[in-house]
Parts: C-alpha cells; sequence; structure tokens
C-alpha cells in the first residue's frame, strides 16, 4: 500500500503509528538505491523529530539484494527530537534481524559489513508499542547514506520527503 502525502510547513513528512486499526507495530518501506561510489559508503541516517511519545520499540530494518536483513539498535528514544535533527548509524548499530535469523540459522552470526551498504535495496522504519491506544509521531525529512568520514563526510539522498512524499505501509500506520 503506497500512501502519498504532502509535506508539512517545514518540509517534513509526518509519519503517525497509532490508532488506524487493531496492530501493534506500523512500519514504512523505502527502496533504496546506492550512490555510484558505493566504496565510500560508511553509515547510513534519516533527518526527524519527534512530538515527545516514545514507542516501545523503533528499529531501522535494511534488506539488502540477497534477502539478509539487519535491524538496528532500538531508536525509539529518537521520538524525544523537538527539533529536526540527523540520526547516524554506523555497521556497529546493527544485527542481524533476529526474524531473519530464525528463518535462517546459517546467517545468525552474520554482521553488517562495509561491503554491505552497497547491498541495501530496500529500508523500513518500524515501531511497535501501544498502537491501538497511543500515537507516535515522525516527522521526517529525508533517509541517506554517509560517505567518508570525519569533516569529509558528506550525505547521498535515498529519499528527500519535500520533494518525494510517497512509501509503503505496513500496519498501524
Amino acid at each position: 500500500y503506497e500512501k502519498p502525502s504532502g509535506p508539512e510547513a517545514d518540509g517534513t513528512l509526518r509519519v503517525q503509528f497509532d490508532k488506524i486499526n487493531g496492530d501493534y507495530f506500523g512500519d514504512m518501506a523505502l527502496p533504496v538505491v546506492a550512490p555510484q561510489d558505493s566504496a565510500t559508503i560508511t553509515g547510513i541516517g534519516f533527518t526527524m523529530k519527534g512530538e515527545g511519545v516514545v514507542p516501545k520499540d523503533c528499529f531501522l530494518i535494511l534488506k539488502t539484494a540477497v534477502g539478509v536483513a539487519f535491524r538496528s539498535r532500538n531508536l525509539n528514544e529518537v521520538f524525544k527530537l523537538s527539533e529536526l535533527q540527523d540520526v547516524v548509524l554506523k555497521a556497529a548499530d546493527f544485527v542481524i534481524d533476529p526474524d531473519h535469523a530464525k528463518k535462517h540459522p546459517e546467517a545468525a552470526s552474520r554482521v553488517l559489513g562495509d561491503k554491505d551498504w552497497a547491498q541495501i535495496t530496500r529500508l523500513d522504519f518500524s515501531c511497535s508499542g501501544a498502537l491501538p491506544m497511543e500515537a507516535y509521531v515522525a516527522k521526517m525529512a529525508r533517509f541517506f547514506f554517509v560517505q567518508g568520514s570525519g569533516a569529509e563526510a558528506k550525505q547521498a539522498l535515498i529519499r528527500d520527503f519535500k520533494e518525494d512524499p510517497k512509501m509503503k505501509t505496513f500496519g498501524n500506520l
């Protein structure tokens, strides 16, 4: 299901995880294409702000072209951000997705490596919690790859929601 929505006055896309149905999770998904110079990718990030209400769990899930899924550390605290901020994740912030590991025990010990960034074809921003009773709002500006490090780091855009607010949604969103 692709949900079109216009940007907010500040250029963000308002994504509300809540009371649409009885599901205790919500997910937005985007296709990903790595930049041509993918060998320099050192991380992935997004720019967002919240409205202060924090879900139980929030994860960024990355899926590769060969079907391997990696899950970030719990990102629920980003919903406390009251100003737009970049949230940057490095390979060490991800583990093999537990659901993927159950279905593919041979992949259980796999870790995200630098060569995997170029293989990412989809990202999911997923929340779970008391969604039937509580609303969790993320105002998303963009998703991006980080190339390089330190003062030399730059962003390679995956999606700018001001320019393209379409996304696929699942669950209570």
